[in-house]
């Protein structure tokens, strides 16, 4: 089984999950963090505790689903943390920090749709990422997040509620201005 040969510390087994996670992990990060530099940063550090707490795992769920609960608890601490530390080392070295190229996370990081997402709260972003982006059931993101159905639901709802009336804002045709006359 792969969790066992991951539990063992196999490298290949390893790499190969590494691989096949990282790209949800990262499009999960980003709609959590509304930041790829910071979402990079929480699939790094995501991958490293997943590694050095890998004995843990019980192989009680996917070996994906554990390390995407792993990347949530990591985004609330990083979304919940001061990050003033960050741009003052961005400064000091006077390095400027370019968005990802990936054309997902470009999409993203760019698009109204992501802006809508950023406004909503922590557990309905984590809802909406898991069910929309990473297509998880209502069932399976209950059980990732330690939610009732009924609640994760709800979240979806309200989610989806707020986005439509934030987006129908973004999208609505403008209105014609009135006739100005210039001299």
């Amino acid at each position: 089984m792969q969790w066992e040969a991951f539990r063992a510390g196999d490298e290949a087994t390893w790499h190969a999950l590494v691989t096949d996670c990282s790209p949800r992990l990262l499009r999960m990060a980003t709609v959590l963090l509304h930041d790829p530099v910071h979402a990079e940063d929480a699939v790094q550090e995501t991958l490293v505790a997943a590694w050095r707490a890998r004995l843990d795992f019980r192989g009680d769920a996917e070996l994906d689903t554990w390390i995407i609960a792993i990347l949530i608890r990591v985004c609330r601490r990083l979304g919940r943390g001061d990050r003033t530390w960050l741009r003052k080392i961005e400064r000091w070295s006077g390095a400027l920090v370019h968005p990802s190229h990936d054309e997902e996370v470009s999409l993203l990081t760019y698009g109204p749709l992501y802006d809508a997402i950023g406004r909503l709260v922590q557990r309905q972003r984590e809802v909406v990422a898991l069910y929309y982006f990473l297509d998880y059931s209502v069932a399976d993101i209950a059980v990732l997040l330690v939610r009732a159905e009924g609640t994760i639901k709800s979240d979806l709802a309200r989610a989806r509620r707020k986005l439509r009336g934030v987006l129908s804002d973004e999208f609505e045709p403008s209105k014609p201005r009135s006739e100005e006359t210039f001299s």
